[in-house]
């Protein structure tokens, strides 16, 4: 009967629950690190992108001249 409750009685909560940052805090903050995870990757693609391509034109000048 342990686990049991009667009516009106609540489950004892933590002190994160209770400053209402429950468990939807964390997935909030999972969420959070995948949109940066996700953000940075674009980030890099679009860096190695113009590096690649101002390489190109770097090359491209100089067979120009």
């Amino acid at each position: 009967m342990r686990g049991r409750r009667n009516r009106g009685q609540r489950k004892k909560q933590s002190r994160a629950e209770r400053q209402n940052n429950g468990a939807h805090r964390n997935l909030d903050r999972q969420s959070a690190a995948d949109q940066k995870a996700e953000l940075m990757r674009k980030m890099r693609e679009k860096a190695a992108a113009a590096a690649g391509e101002g390489a190109g034109q770097a090359g491209d000048d100089t067979a120009q001249n």
